[in-house]
């Protein structure tokens, strides 16, 4: 992948003129790398038990994917139904519709809030295409967040 971007001719200073610079990364040399590997098994590393945690309460756990809509409709359900707290969990890009929806059911319904944030490590373990290969594990951080409304 080809990446354009304004780079500035001469010294800093702002009166210089600006030109387009192609710049090719290290990154489109990973990609070709990966291409001979596959992804095998992904976990969350040892320690992270923020997700895990399992308690008396009801907890809608949001995904990336999944509409809004149907979230709010059903922490609305569970609340109509008598329960008293209600935790929302969510991690990496799912955190901003948490919030979100968070936001629209304290608009709805007079709720508490209490926030938590935390980050889990996730381990990528991938397995070589080809031999010759060994396997490649990758760690990374995701960001979790777990929201008691009550």
């Amino acid at each position: 992948q080809t990446i354009l971007f304004h780079h500035w001719r001469g010294c800093r200073r702002r009166s210089a003129p600006r030109v387009w610079v192609q710049c090719v990364f290290v990154y489109k040399f990973v990609c070709a790398m990966m291409e001979k590997y596959r992804l095998v098994e992904e976990y969350r590393g040892e320690g992270d038990e923020f997700l895990e945690e399992q308690s008396s309460v009801e907890e809608v756990r949001i995904t990336h994917l999944g509409k809004p809509k149907n979230y709010i409709s059903y922490a609305m359900s569970l609340f109509a139904d008598g329960e008293r707290t209600v935790v929302l969990k969510a991690m990496g890009k799912a955190i901003n519709k948490t919030v979100t929806i968070a936001e629209i059911l304290k608009r709805k319904l007079p709720l508490h809030q209490t926030t938590a944030l935390s980050s889990c490590e996730m381990i990528d373990v991938f397995e070589p295409l080809e031999e010759g290969l060994d396997v490649v594990t990758n760690h990374r951080h995701v960001s979790c967040i777990k929201m008691t409304l009550s």
